[in-house]
């Protein structure tokens, strides 16, 4: 372990200029491009040879180029299951989930004893939660839909892979590219990147499941960033108000990060760039990321990206094999007025996170806890005052708000049960 010398990006990030916004962004393309000139037999995470064989009995894939000077067989690397961030809580779904799509590309990343029905309800069995719990009528949810969903998607996953079999090569790739994990020096006057911290859930993937905009880049409803043209304040910035300088400034330096790291991808690290640009990339990676996610609760993102699958199952499949999955107008009709739903009440969450400042899952600095605390129960209560005096609420409605407050604390006793 190594300290890392340099500032926190995210630290300074509200005072950069145009000219540091898009240097910092060539850099981290070029950072990319030397990852991505590295190739390797298949795809999981990567071990120390003797370790994954203590762990598991199993010597893993030995990568294909290693520094001859590591004489010891056990200084070499290889290729193993993978331990990307689902991992840290139960995993064998995101485990069944990797292994059947990297098996269709005839590729083993690692051997696992139980069959596909089991690992999946296993590793869904202990995730059993609460979300959203208006949206479900206040009831627990059994993870046996989220199963029978995975099932689904195990059966329509042939139809992701790409028609280019370059995309199916295997690349390593940081797994959270943020602000907060670049490290830049400012001694020079120039901002030079000098560190991306937090590689331990790296994981080595296929290209199409690895390419794509880093999260803190994305701008998928901005439709400046989309439009990909240069971005500018608005006309009227001097007449604004402080704070709406503020946000528009903000808002200007998340385009600009935007619209840079698309054009330096482009210019510098082509191979990226093509997986990207792919037709339908995007919802390739989508759909995987909602069936490779630790199951929380819910399971809406999966079920609708996989009713877009199957009702544009032609642009997909195109050597014209049938559907193995259908969906009636019932079901579909009922999914999307449920993703709208929660979609509504995922933006009043972070609304309220905007406004308490908490990050996922409810987090504060410890420093900023009692406050946090104190305000999101002032909120609690001006919430049930206000419920009070609605002619329209009832009792019951009132001893529900009171009784599932989203910043009380958690009951765990359920999923205590199944650990």
């Amino acid at each position: 372990m190594e300290y890392v010398k340099g500032t926190d990006l995210g630290q300074i990030w509200s005072g950069l200029e145009r000219e540091e916004i898009k240097s910092v962004m060539d850099q981290l393309v070029k950072f990319e491009l030397i990852m991505m000139s590295i190739s390797f037999p298949a795809g999981g995470s990567i071990y120390y040879a003797r370790d994954l064989m203590e762990l598991s009995g199993n010597g893993g894939i030995p990568l294909d180029e290693q520094d001859e000077s590591s004489a010891l067989e056990g200084d070499r690397f290889c290729i193993g299951p993978d331990v990307s961030i689902p991992l840290c809580l139960p995993w064998p779904v995101y485990v069944a989930l990797l292994l059947s799509l990297l098996t269709l590309l005839n590729q083993s990343i690692m051997s696992i004893d139980k069959n596909a029905e089991s690992v999946l309800i296993t590793g869904a069995e202990k995730e059993l939660a609460y979300l959203d719990k208006e949206y479900y009528n206040y009831e627990k949810q059994s993870p046996l839909d989220h199963v029978k969903n995975l099932h689904r998607y195990l059966r329509l996953a042939s139809a992701l892979l790409p028609d280019d079999h370059s995309l199916s090569a295997f690349y390593i790739r940081h797994p959270d590219l943020s602000d907060s994990n670049i490290r830049v020096s400012i001694d020079s006057g120039a901002l030079k990147i000098v560190s991306l911290l937090d590689w331990q859930h790296t994981a080595v993937l296929p290209l199409f499941l690895h390419a794509g905009v880093p999260n803190f880049l994305q701008s998928k409803e901005d439709e400046v960033s989309q439009q990909m043209v240069i971005p500018e304040l608005p006309d009227n910035f001097n007449t604004l108000s402080e704070e709406d300088k503020d946000w528009e400034k903000e808002l200007l330096r998340r385009r600009l990060a935007h619209y840079h790291y698309n054009l330096s991808t482009a210019a510098y690290n082509k191979v990226h760039h093509e997986g990207f640009v792919y037709p339908l990339n995007p919802f390739r990676r989508r759909i995987f990321i909602h069936a490779s996610a630790i199951w929380e609760g819910e399971t809406i993102k999966l079920l609708c990206a996989m009713i877009d699958l199957v009702c544009n199952w032609v642009v997909f499949a195109t050597d014209g094999t049938p559907c193995p999955v259908d969906f009636t107008e019932e079901e579909i009709e009922k999914a999307l007025k449920l993703y709208q739903a929660l979609a509504n009440a995922e933006m009043g969450e972070r609304q309220l996170m905007a406004r308490i400042d908490y990050a996922d899952e409810t987090w504060v600095p410890f420093a900023d806890y009692e406050a946090a605390k104190a305000f999101g129960q002032e909120l609690k209560r001006v919430t049930l005052k206000a419920s009070a005096a609605d002619e329209e609420t009832t009792e019951e409605d009132y001893a529900l708000i009171e009784a599932n407050w989203p910043l009380d604390n958690m009951e765990e006793d359920e999923l205590n049960e199944y650990k």
